[in-house]
């Protein structure tokens, strides 16, 4: 009976570090605050910075390494703004290298 008490606590204390640590210190987390604090940003706004950072992820996993990277290490809002407009190009100019190369092969 203690065996099954024992494994019992040690999942419940898994499932809460993974909560914390999704919750307040996983790169996508830290870099929005981070936003947030420098911009002076609510909390609707943080979540569309998460928002934001997934929809990179989905286009794009290295970029949206690069990004959460570029807006933890910000020190300004402006700075923070270039790192999105540099994330937003990077994937943008991928897309259109992609498009290209469907149009040579549809030639």
């Amino acid at each position: 009976m203690r065996t099954v008490w024992t494994v019992l606590f040690a999942a419940v204390l898994g499932v809460a570090a993974w909560f914390v640590y999704t919750r307040f210190f996983a790169p996508d987390q830290r870099a929005c605050s981070a936003v947030a604090d420098r911009c002076g940003l609510g909390s609707d706004e943080k979540d569309s910075c998460l928002r934001v950072i997934e929809e990179v992820r989905k286009a794009d996993g290295d970029a949206a390494k690069r990004l959460t990277s570029c807006l933890a290490d910000a020190e300004s809002c402006a700075e923070a703004a270039g790192c999105a407009t540099g994330a937003g190009s990077a994937v943008f100019s991928k897309a259109f290298i992609e498009f290209l190369d469907g149009l040579r092969k549809a030639r």
